[in-house]
């Protein structure tokens, strides 16, 4: 393995029955830039495919690509698993079925070496099966044009971010996170739950001192029948538990750690609506969860007409079950 000063970036990549495809994954993150500033980790959760021999034959085929084979314990646990071997100053959260824009990624690379940002923040397309662009209607949520180049603090970051585009994406292959800084927050994943984008990158960018946006497309996101969120939203219970568990954690958090003001009333009422397009989204009441709702809360923290206009709904909703 290099060493630290060599390493400007660690990828981690964490694998599951992804052989379709694993190498253009791979082989978009080689293109980005020499050996000497990057290194690979790739994490096989237990695939039962052809997946940890592709992994394999790339660790025996290049210096800076590291393998790691374990049981089946979900993203979260491969993520940390990952992180607990990396050594770069950056490190890089990125989904096997997908690609990056290497000419993109080789210039935040060059950008990083020289820089101490918390968070480095890029833009990110999404793509078919077959790799071709497509548009939907939160295609939005994972650009950051408009917001400065020039360094924010996480909390001016979210600020301005959900006073330009009403939101931000929760997502955590929409940049880099320099290492130390994760190591110091312990902003490890969160196991054995489903959406844990949605806790983990709330809490880095209220912690982060430092988050710089910039202008590249850099990643490509794929979406497929295959593709964790799709599949997840069959698994109804798990599901609705793992937000139930998040958003009752966010929701402590901010009470526990903001200080009261416009800014806490901001995160709080993005939250709300947040929980409110899940609780929606998944149906709660349909399959018995209307009454785990905590609807005095998410009215009084409701910063949107539309938001309390759904809070209304569940409640009707739940004086017609009883």
């Amino acid at each position: 393995m290099m060493t630290f000063n060599d390493l400007c970036l660690s990828v981690i990549v964490p694998v599951y029955n992804a052989e379709k495809y694993l190498r253009g994954c791979v082989d978009s993150l080689l293109s980005s830039v020499n050996d000497e500033r990057i290194e690979i980790i790739l994490v096989d959760d237990g695939s039962t495919d052809n997946s940890p021999g592709i992994i394999d034959g790339y660790c025996s085929q290049y210096r800076n690509v590291i393998a790691v084979h374990s049981d089946n314990r979900g993203p979260s646990a491969a993520r940390n698993e990952g992180l607990s071997l990396s050594s770069g100053k950056y490190v890089f959260f990125c989904d096997a079925d997908d690609t990056v824009v290497s000419k993109e990624l080789g210039g935040v690379i060059e950008l990083i070496a020289d820089k101490d940002t918390d968070v480095v923040l890029w833009n990110g397309t999404l793509i078919d099966a077959d790799g071709n662009p497509i548009r939907r209607r939160d295609s939005f949520y994972f650009i950051n044009n408009g917001i400065s180049e020039e360094a924010l603090t996480g909390k001016d970051y979210l600020s301005k971010r959900i006073k330009t585009y009403g939101d931000y994406a929760t997502v955590v292959w929409l940049g880099v996170y320099r290492r130390t800084f994760l190591v110091q927050q312990q902003l490890s994943f969160e196991e054995k739950i489903l959406y844990e984008d949605e806790l983990w990158v709330p809490q880095v960018l209220l912690k982060a001192q430092s988050v710089i946006c910039v202008s590249g497309m850099v990643y490509n996101y794929r979406v497929h029948k295959g593709s964790r969120y799709i599949s997840s939203v069959e698994n109804r219970t798990k599901s609705i538990e793992s937000i139930q568990f998040i958003y009752k954690y966010l929701f402590g958090y901010c009470e526990n750690n903001l200080m009261p003001g416009s800014f806490k009333k901001l995160i709080e009422s993005n939250l709300t609506r947040k929980y409110l397009h899940r609780i929606f989204e998944l149906n709660y009441s349909k399959y018995g969860y209307g009454s785990s709702i905590n609807l005095k809360m998410l009215w009084n923290k409701s910063g949107r007409v539309i938001d309390r206009f759904r809070v209304v709904i569940l409640f009707v909703r739940r004086l017609l079950r009883r």
